[in-house]
């Protein structure tokens, strides 16, 4: 009977000792790893693999704005479209509202772009340099056509109190003088009356702008004056209005 007792106080030691270390190791990988929630668990391996999160969150958020739309976009769905933790976003925004402030400002930095891209194409499709200022309200009209939503979060006055509308002026500074620089230098076209800088930007601006919301609300369509297309019709409008044909 000895060993048998010998025997079993052994083996209850050396099970004790497992129990031990494997509860050890389990508080260890808890403590290092915190609780990760079971809709997280299929994302956690790819967390902060981003060069820069930040941006990278901005661009999720600009995926889902124009997927589902203000409403569906939240700092937890960027989070998980993005692939980090829940909690990650809050390095980087305060609250929703920051990240929209965010997400507006890149706007405008790809909206200038745009306009630029459209203004440097028209010049290199041999329209001639005063198609400059055309291929700039083009840019405007398509980025508002391929972007409806984050163009809505951009120039909407209703949206003033979901972003930082200070920091959207400095953004949006930068395309509006796209067009004061294009028609400082080559002024629209106005018969027998002298040429006014301030009256042809506010003009070519409400053009584009209106053009932009009309295209948007579905109130009118190339179709409807016999263009198969968009652009070209964009194309022609511009020129009729701009009257760039007739610059000096």
């Amino acid at each position: 009977m000895t060993w048998l007792i010998v025997i079993s106080s052994y083996l209850n030691k050396n099970i004790n000792d497992v129990n031990i270390k494997v509860s050890d190791n389990i508080d260890s990988v808890k403590l290092q790893s915190g609780f990760i929630p079971k809709n997280e668990r299929n994302v956690t391996n790819k967390n902060y693999h981003h060069g820069n999160l930040r941006s990278a969150l901005v661009e999720q958020a600009i995926k889902l704005l124009e997927e589902k739309g203000l409403a569906g976009l939240s700092l937890r769905r960027v989070a998980r479209a993005a692939g980090v933790s829940q909690a990650a976003p809050y390095n980087h925004f305060k609250n929703k509202r920051d990240l929209l402030s965010a997400v507006a400002a890149k706007g405008f930095e790809r909206f200038g772009q745009r306009m630029q891209q459209e203004a440097q194409a028209s010049v290199s499709n041999d329209s001639g340099a005063n198609h400059y200022v055309a291929g700039l309200g083009k840019g405007y009209v398509m980025f508002a056509l391929d972007n409806p939503s984050l163009y809505h979060l951009m120039f909407n006055g209703q949206m003033a109190g979901l972003i930082d509308v200070e920091q959207q002026q400095t953004a949006s500074a930068h395309s509006y003088n796209l067009l004061v620089d294009a028609l400082s230098k080559h002024p629209l076209k106005a018969d027998e009356q002298p040429a006014n800088l301030a009256l042809d930007t506010a003009f070519a601006w409400s053009l584009v702008q209106g053009l932009s919301s009309l295209l948007l609300k579905g109130d009118f369509s190339a179709q409807q004056y016999g263009y198969d297309d968009v652009e070209p019709f964009i194309d022609a409008l511009l020129s009729r209005y701009l009257r760039l044909d007739e610059v000096k």
